[in-house]
């Protein structure tokens, strides 16, 4: 999901939560509809027809781009947290061993 279709959905995380969870959703109005049906039907490259008229195939479809939303939010925030754990760990430095002082031989000549 791309960073314009996730910022495009995330309007309608409220309608995401109550369809998944309660099983109802308000209606998101027709721009909505229309951006949620494109982009689930771009993210699933699936042939999809559907009757904007129609309240249960509108919450279906509020249900699955909710569960595709909510994947990639959850998915997206793992990141976030292990990218800030990354900041946060010491970086540890590489530990040499001094090298030995080898004495240069020098020949005593007589």
């Amino acid at each position: 999901m791309t960073d314009e279709q996730f910022n495009a959905l995330a309007q309608f995380e409220d309608n995401y939560k109550t369809a998944i969870d309660l099983g109802y959703s308000r209606y998101p109005g027709r721009a909505g509809v229309d951006t949620m049906f494109n982009i689930y039907r771009d993210l699933t490259n699936t042939r999809v027809n559907m009757n904007r008229s129609c309240s249960v195939c509108i919450l279906h479809l509020v249900q699955k781009v909710g569960k595709l939303y909510l994947a990639e939010k959850a998915r997206r925030e793992e990141e976030a947290r292990k990218a800030e754990e990354l900041k946060k760990q010491p970086v540890e430095e590489e530990k040499t061993e001094p090298k030995p002082n080898k004495a240069k031989k020098t020949s005593k000549k007589k």
